[in-house]
């Protein structure tokens, strides 16, 4: 009987050891801050500095979830996080409010919330995992100048087209079928804001289709978008750091370039 465990304990197993494993590899160089009673970030800052991260370039990192599940605190966006701060960057890991108590759009709410608390000490620029890049993306759209670049990986662009119990509950049982709940980047114009689009070409949770979507629509409008495509990789969830490792130095690359046309100080990583 206790060679065959549940498989949910074998996955809250292996959560726990993934975390122990991956706050080994990186130093944690952050703090905590609040905003209003209901939401809270984690701020990293690079090694050493002690100014809290002032004149670093900002990144907002949004975890998934399908906005029914998920935390700031899940490994994944904790070790992308701990790794862009290693790199120069201030990094805001944001929680927002989720469904089905605070159903679709509060959650944009709380990711804008979070933009503008950032946006006084520089650039800031969004990274949105799954779930979080449609979040990134509507601030971005509503926001595009204060948002001076948006990351998605695997990200859900047009959550219309995605057959999805999870997100039919975080925003409505028929918000989805009845395209009520449409794309933001339906709504961009050619001031969004230049666009990352990591994807694996093997996802079977969020296909590849919703990044080639995402390209095809920005660049019909103008917008500069860049896409690589993750051959042979899968979703890039909150609890696959080995596909973050994979993504992650083209992720590093294209902020480092994007903060250096953004801001007279020198690139993260230059």
């Amino acid at each position: 009987m206790m060679a065959k465990r549940p498989a949910a304990l074998v996955l809250i197993v292996a959560v726990a050891a993934l975390g122990v494993w991956l706050a080994a590899r990186a130093p944690d160089h952050s703090s905590t801050c609040a905003n209003s009673g209901f939401q809270d970030y984690e701020v990293y800052v690079p090694p050493g500095d002690r100014s809290g991260g002032v004149g670093c370039p900002t990144v907002l990192v949004v975890h998934g979830g399908c906005g029914v599940w998920g935390d700031k605190s899940w490994p994944a966006p904790t070790a992308l996080s701990r790794w862009l701060a290693r790199d120069g960057f201030r990094v805001v890991n944001v929680n927002y409010r989720l469904a089905p108590s605070e159903p679709y759009p509060t959650a944009i709410v709380d990711v804008q919330a979070a933009a503008k608390d950032f946006s006084g000490d520089g650039p800031v620029f969004l990274v949105g995992i799954s779930y979080g890049a449609l979040l990134a993306e509507a601030v971005a759209a509503m926001q595009p100048h204060q948002v001076r670049g948006l990351v998605a990986l695997s990200g859900v662009h047009d959550p219309a087209t995605l057959d999805n119990p999870w997100l039919m509950l975080s925003m409505g049982p028929t918000s989805c079928t009845s395209g009520l709940v449409r794309s933001p980047l339906r709504q961009a114009t050619g001031a969004f804001p230049p666009t990352l689009l990591v994807h694996g070409d093997a996802d079977r949770v969020v296909p590849f289709e919703q990044a080639s979507f995402a390209a095809r629509t920005l660049r019909a409008v103008g917008c500069e978008v860049s896409l690589v495509r993750l051959s042979g990789w899968g979703h890039v969830d909150d609890f696959t750091p080995t596909v973050y490792r994979v993504a992650y130095p083209h992720i590093r690359a294209w902020l480092s370039i994007r903060c250096s046309e953004a801001s007279p100080h020198p690139a993260p990583g230059g």
